[in-house]
């Protein structure tokens, strides 16, 4: 193993992360191994995520809300999941004083923003669903995320971040529920409004990528892990959307790693949320 990018000869020390080697050794840097597919172009064998030599590896932490309801959180762990970082994992009941004011006590005693999901690093606590997700895309090795292309990395992180800051009225009236199986009514024309773009989001890039795979882009990414909730809204609600919409989301909901989270989900004890109303829409 050697201590440069046999490629773009970075440094890469021995003692951190963020090299990839075949079977015989041959070392590239993340970058350079997402644009060899994650093959070494010497002898065609994988390359995989390097270990680190006389360091001592923190075993990462991530924080999460009651599982039935907390789409960020489940982003962040799918991010995590799909990079294939092995990691420790903590639930925080958030159906206790300070919900809604960012004020849970057992939650500040982690990070001041007072918000899940956090993930505890050896350097520190990273805060918010695309922090983490980005961090674990940085940490992936081979297992990429996001595109090696820049320009379509960009419209990846795009949409991604289009998830991330909008669509409030649909978060507020198809709050996450995976329990639950109901007919939404009454939708008002934000919501509605909301719905559109979201379905034409998942229409147009599924005709364009059709042909590279099953996911938003073809290949699985970042995309897929923020809007796995949404597919999941639309099943609880039974929201109706066109054919193409209709089979991503069902992608979605197929994937491996949130059917083992919709498992955790049913193994819970049930308990209503008694701090708002999620078991109360449409009723």
């Amino acid at each position: 193993m050697k201590e440069n990018c046999e490629k773009c000869s970075i440094a890469l020390p021995l003692d951190q992360a963020g090299a990839c080697v075949c079977s015989y050794g041959c070392t590239y840097c993340q970058t350079c191994t997402q644009a060899l597919d994650g093959v070494c172009p010497k002898c065609q064998g994988e390359l995989v995520a390097r270990a680190r030599r006389g360091a001592r590896v923190h075993r990462l932490k991530l924080y999460v809300a009651n599982r039935n309801y907390s789409s960020w959180s489940l982003r962040a762990w799918l991010a995590l999941r799909w990079a294939q970082l092995p990691f420790d994992e903590q639930l925080i009941d958030l159906d206790q004083p300070g919900y809604g004011e960012q004020a849970v006590a057992e939650v500040l005693a982690i990070h001041p923003s007072g918000k899940l999901p956090l993930l505890h690093t050896a350097f520190g606590v990273i805060a918010d669903s695309l922090a983490i997700a980005e961090w674990a895309h940085e940490q992936s090795g081979t297992a990429v995320l996001l595109p090696a292309d820049p320009s379509l990395r960009a419209r990846v992180r795009a949409v991604v971040a289009e998830m991330h800051s909008g669509f409030a009225h649909v978060r507020r009236a198809l709050t996450m529920n995976i329990r639950r199986r109901c007919k939404a009514f009454g939708l008002d024309t934000d919501t509605e409004r909301e719905i559109a773009r979201l379905t034409d989001i998942f229409v147009s890039y599924r005709a364009e990528f059709a042909a590279q795979g099953p996911w938003l882009f073809g290949a699985r990414s970042l995309a897929d892990a923020f809007f796995v909730p949404v597919a999941s809204r639309f099943r609880t609600y039974d929201i109706s959307l066109p054919a193409a919409a209709r089979a991503y989301c069902d992608t979605l909901l197929a994937d491996t790693d949130f059917l083992h989270w919709e498992q955790q989900v049913h193994a819970e004890p049930v308990a209503p949320f008694s701090r708002a109303n999620f078991e109360q829409l449409y009723v």
